[in-house]
Order: structure tokens, then C-alpha cells, then sequence
């Protein structure tokens, strides 16, 4: 949807995927829309709110998540150690959006990209990630909706005032 909707237009897309079947699915739908493209790439770490090292529950496709319940060690990464300059980021982490979030806190006020992070894996979303990106991001607009019935899919999106355009 994002490549049909910028018609190819965007300097780079990072992607981290931290389940190696996952990120081989991901690899092979990347390469099929965008061969050999050297604007994206893909990382095999998890985000979070500091560098280091955390168990991982794999092998379960889209829900697979960090959890001490994880048999698969893997290295952690914060978006401000990444160096990267964003537009727009979108965290759909099973649960660890607000420790992402607070692992780029120096990125997204540097940066001001828009921002939609997923908030109906864990207690997290109900209201401390709202919280945290309300006081964390000064001059922003936030919306909140469901994409999908009964709380799931439920979406917070921050959009910098200087980058929300009346409808």
C-alpha cells in the first residue's frame, strides 16, 4: 500500500524484523516489489528502549514477540542508536511500542516524523503509550481509531502540527 501510494517515491524504508521466518517472508515480498532496491533495508534486531540482549518468542507469525517465555536470544536496538532521519514511523510490536518509542525519543523530536504505533497488545496501550507521546511530543495532534472490531487493531497516530493539513 505505502509503495502504490508514494508511487515509488521515498528515500529509504527501514524494516526491522526480529523472527527470522517473518523476516524471510519479508525479504521475499520486498525483493518481489523492489529488486535489488538499495533504499530498503531490513534489520534482524528488536526495537526497544535500550541496546542490549532479550529472549524472543518465535515461529509465531505475526504475533510473535519479546518474551521470557522466548527460546531465541537476539540483540535489542534503540532507534536513536540507528542514525536514521524519519518521516513517518509505524510500530506494530505485540506489545513493546512504548518501550520503541522510548528508545527513539531524541529521533522523533529531532525529526518529527508522523507516528502510528499499534496499542492493543498489553495494559501499555490503554493509556501510558497516549501518555508518554503526549508529553514526549510537543506540538503534535493525536488521533486514535480502530481498524478493526473489538479493540484490536486499535492505532494511535501523532502527526506534527507543521504536517497536518485541514481535510
Amino acid at each position: 500500500t505505502f509503495l502504490a501510494r508514494t508511487n515509488g517515491a521515498f528515500r529509504q524504508i527501514v524494516a526491522v524484523e526480529p523472527d527470522p521466518r517473518n523476516r524471510a517472508v519479508l525479504q521475499d515480498k520486498l525483493r518481489a516489489l523492489l529488486p535489488d532496491d538499495p533504499r530498503v533495508a531490513i534489520y534482524d534486531f528488536a526495537l526497544a528502549d535500550r541496546d542490549g540482549e532479550m529472549l524472543f518468542h518465535e515461529g509465531l507469525g505475526y504475533a510473535s514477540q519479546r518474551s521470557a517465555t522466548g527460546k531465541l536470544q537476539i540483540s535489542a536496538r534503540r532507534i536513536d542508536a540507528l542514525g536514521l532521519a524519519p518521516s513517518f514511523v509505524k510500530l506494530h510490536l505485540e506489545g513493546a511500542e512504548l518501550a520503541a518509542l522510548r528508545g527513539a525519543k531524541r529521533t522523533l523530536i529531532d525529526y518529527r516524523p508522523i507516528v502510528a504505533a499499534t496499542v492493543y497488545h498489553n495494559d501499555d496501550g490503554i493509556w501510558r503509550t497516549a501518555s508518554w507521546l503526549t508529553e514526549a511530543l510537543p506540538a503534535y495532534r493525536f488521533f486514535f481509531r480502530l481498524h478493526s472490531w473489538c479493540g484490536t487493531g486499535a492505532v494511535i497516530y501523532a502527526i506534527p502540527h507543521e504536517r497536518n493539513k485541514p481535510a
